[in-house]
């Protein structure tokens, strides 16, 4: 769904590694990134290069949101969700700055998500629910 909302302006980055400092290279479950002509090829993409960061937490939860979150927003990833699978609600983290999230929502499965920073084709922010993605439970 990501990636054909997008088309050419953003990559779909699944479970490869982001670079956020020298002994930092999180490998988050999916990134939306910013296109470029080499598709990363020559190097990782960096904070300045992500749009949106999405976790998926089964049993993971507690790491995602007590250490994964808190690296995204000191290293200025704008946006972060992370999905818990048990209970399809998702966690919106937004407004990185001073090394932490400013605004946090929870989202249950059939509200919209959408991410400011990253826009469709059509050039509207992208948004769909969780209800549309995955199946029921």
């Amino acid at each position: 769904r990501l990636t054909r909302g997008l088309g050419p302006h953003a990559i779909v980055w699944c479970q490869s590694p982001l670079r956020l400092g020298d002994m930092s290279e999180p490998e988050p479950d999916i990134a939306v990134v910013r296109a470029r002509t080499d598709a990363y090829m020559t190097a990782l993409p960096g904070p300045e290069d992500v749009h949106l960061v999405i976790e998926v937490a089964d049993t993971s939860l507690t790491w995602d949101l007590g250490v994964k979150v808190p690296l995204y927003a000191r290293h200025g990833i704008p946006e972060t969700w992370v999905i818990d699978a048990a209970t399809r609600q998702t966690r919106v983290f937004r407004s990185a700055g001073e090394g932490r999230y400013a605004e946090e929502r929870l989202l249950g499965p059939a509200d919209a998500l959408s991410c400011t920073g990253v826009v469709s084709e059509a050039g509207v922010p992208l948004a769909f629910s969780l209800a549309e993605l995955l199946p029921t439970v």
